[in-house]
């Protein structure tokens, strides 16, 4: 039997170390105390803070942010998530309604199980995925330290890492044992 049954990915173009985004860059940065944080989100390409009551205290382009972000986001080329059952995201639709791709039988199969509880409406901007998607694949591009192979497995062997990576900023590190 499967371990995984289904697989969701978020619509993505930037994940953050926790730490560095709220601690190091919203904390001691910018002098708002994590206590007053209610939301974080990431919106037409800011980064917006919102306090415990809604009212936004920290509106910034996300690039402001940069040194918070994971390493392997730069190269990460798979902003619609195409390896999972269903995408999530909000690029693509209104605002308070999220774009959901359903890529696979499987992630149909969940849809259908579900689809009598949601309020259904199409996609307002197809385009918008197809724009961040062309972006974030151009990122990628240039920050790709060995060739991009669209068509290569997902993943990548720790000494192909190494050899790949030794010696730069994204040099793996050896597992604890």
């Amino acid at each position: 039997m499967d371990a995984v049954l289904l697989t969701i990915a978020l619509l993505c173009t930037k994940s953050f170390n926790y730490e560095k985004l709220m601690v190091g860059e919203i904390q001691r940065q910018r002098g708002i105390p994590l206590e007053k944080v209610g939301k974080v989100d990431v919106i037409h390409g800011k980064l917006l803070v919102e306090d415990r009551d809604g009212n936004t205290i920290v509106s910034e382009p996300v690039r402001d942010f940069h040194g918070a972000a994971l390493k392997g986001c730069d190269e990460c080329a798979d902003f619609l998530g195409r390896a999972a059952d269903i995408s999530v995201g909000s690029v693509g639709s209104q605002e308070d309604w999220s774009s959901v791709l359903v890529r696979t039988p499987v992630g149909h199969a969940a849809f259908e199980r579900v689809r009598d509880r949601l309020e259904l409406r199409d996609l307002d901007r197809v385009e918008a995925l197809h724009k961040l998607d062309a972006l974030d694949k151009k990122v990628a591009l240039r920050s790709l330290e060995r060739p991009f192979d669209p068509s290569a497995p997902l993943f990548i062997d720790f000494e192909e890492h190494v050899r790949a990576y030794g010696g730069t900023d994204r040099a793996p590190v050896e597992p604890d044992r």
